[in-house]
């Protein structure tokens, strides 16, 4: 989810670890507010996926490989939408639209590999969250150069790599190890996108 700026204003010297007001016109709060339904549809959309990964009895890697793709497939164009809704707001809009793409092109891969086996699909779950992780921490730091909130950039970007590298470089990764992996950061990625959603519309004020 993609901070804005752009006739755009921070509140005045925050205190370290209080939240950003941000005040803007009225015509850049509305377009702020209504980007920001497209990161709280991929959040409900991303536990969604996620507790239907842990709780779909007996598991199998075709399973897990069409509910990774069909996320990727939705995941991808909503970013690619929300990028294009915040390009005049946002200096990091098109980390976000690369993001989109990214995740568009994994999604498809996943579901159109024949006879997907474990391995390759932990690989392009490790690859898609090393992604992830890239473009989210960038994002931080452009969002923290702006002065604006970082953090929730930063907290998914980092838990983002960590689990990245440990799928990847797990030996002999089993589909139940795989589906709580996938399933777990799924619903950790859709509430801390639901978070920053959320507060980024609480924080907007027109001036």
């Amino acid at each position: 989810m993609a901070q804005h700026a752009g006739r755009v204003s921070s509140g005045s010297m925050p205190k370290r670890g209080a939240r950003t007001e941000i005040y803007a016109d009225a015509a850049t709060a509305h377009a702020i507010r209504r980007a920001a339904w497209v990161p709280l549809l991929l959040g409900i959309w991303a536990i969604i996926a996620g507790i239907v990964t842990i709780a779909w009895p007996g598991g199998t890697v075709l399973a897990l490989a069409v509910i990774f793709g069909v996320f990727l497939v939705i995941a991808g164009p909503l970013q690619i939408a929300h990028a294009l809704q915040i390009r005049d707001h946002a200096r990091e809009w098109w980390l976000l639209m690369l993001r989109g793409v990214a995740s568009l092109a994994l999604g498809v891969i996943t579901l159109v590999w024949p006879g997907i086996t474990v391995w390759a699909l932990a690989l392009l779950f490790g690859v898609e969250l090393l992604l992830l992780g890239g473009f989210e921490t960038a994002a931080a730091f452009h969002a923290r150069t702006a002065g604006r909130d970082w953090a929730w950039y930063l907290a998914r970007g980092l838990a983002a790599i960590a689990v990245g590298i440990v799928t990847i470089a797990w030996p002999g990764i089993t589909v139940f190890a795989l589906a709580l992996l996938l399933g777990f950061f799924l619903v950790y990625f859709g509430v801390m996108l639901l978070l920053g959603a959320t507060t980024l519309r609480r924080n907007v004020h027109v001036v």
